[in-house]
């Protein structure tokens, strides 16, 4: 078994279930990253309204950026092995790194988990890149899971969510 980090779409019940079943999350705090909207999907054409957002520059899904002055609230999930691949296949666009993760409460380190930082490149494409603009429908499914937990997680993920060009969301 291995613990995983959801800061984005895997907060959401719904879009977690897509890939693996749901059980219960640890509400954590993970500290020397910078969740920011920055890093185009390897599944783009995956959101409906692709080419009018894609016109418009909302195209960015969220990235856990390295940085050792920032902290965000995420869900901790523990998983198999095996569906570690299969939510490996699923953030193709990003690479697992082990973190330290704290309890969102208490603020107490409480182990380790992987967490998902988005790749510079996917498919010899350039993805990472801060003058792209979130992807609406993707923000509204971020938003939900995080309401989803309660209101006290919704205004922290709130205030520590940034767009590529460091202003929150």
């Amino acid at each position: 078994m291995v613990n995983i980090i959801g800061y984005g779409s895997l907060m959401n019940k719904k879009s977690f279930e897509r890939t693996i079943p749901w059980r219960e999350p640890k509400q954590i705090l993970v500290r020397g990253y910078k969740r920011v909207f920055n890093l185009i999907p390897s599944r783009l054409q995956l959101y409906k309204l692709y080419d009018a957002n894609h016109a418009k520059g909302e195209i960015a899904v969220l990235n856990a950026a390295p940085n050792n002055e920032s902290e965000f609230n995420a869900l901790m999930f523990n998983i198999s092995e095996g569906e570690l691949e299969i939510i490996k296949l699923r953030l193709k666009s990003y690479h697992a790194e082990e973190t330290t993760v704290f309890d969102f409460k208490t603020n107490k380190k409480i182990g380790k988990a992987l967490i998902f930082v988005g790749n510079l490149n996917c498919d010899g494409e350039e993805i990472l890149n801060n003058d792209i603009l979130p992807i609406p429908k993707y923000v509204k499914l971020c938003k939900e899971g995080a309401k989803e937990i309660s209101k006290e997680f919704y205004k922290s993920w709130i205030k520590s969510t940034y767009k590529g060009n460091g202003k929150l969301i």
